[in-house]
């Protein structure tokens, strides 16, 4: 049998530490819970969530491309995506919501 890395290790030796969990299902121990998340939003990000994919490199360098055209000088890929969703909201016909930077600053 393979030989356990020292973290798997360590992380076992921890939990066998603490106990068994007894937190009821569902609800994510406090200890988890604090790891990597912060209580407070940053305020740009407030009321917002996040909508991610994964794509081929070249769709970056493609937005880059737009970025660099004069008439998009400083927008960002935040703003394109939200052209981008836009055009897509349009084209089945529902509400068209993403909102732009320049937008939220009128």
């Amino acid at each position: 049998m393979a030989k356990k890395g020292g973290f798997l290790n360590r992380l076992e030796l921890e939990s066998a530490a603490k106990g068994p969990d007894i937190s009821p299902r569902g609800e994510i121990p406090a200890q988890v819970r604090r790891v990597g998340a912060s209580s407070a939003a940053k305020p740009g990000r407030a009321g917002k969530v996040n909508v991610t994919g994964y794509f081929h490199p070249d769709v970056k360098r493609s937005l880059m491309m737009i970025r660099l055209r004069p008439e998009k000088t400083g927008v960002r890929d935040q703003d394109l995506l939200a052209e981008a969703l836009n055009d897509l909201f349009a084209k089945y016909n529902v509400p068209q919501t993403a909102k732009l930077r320049i937008e939220n600053e009128k």
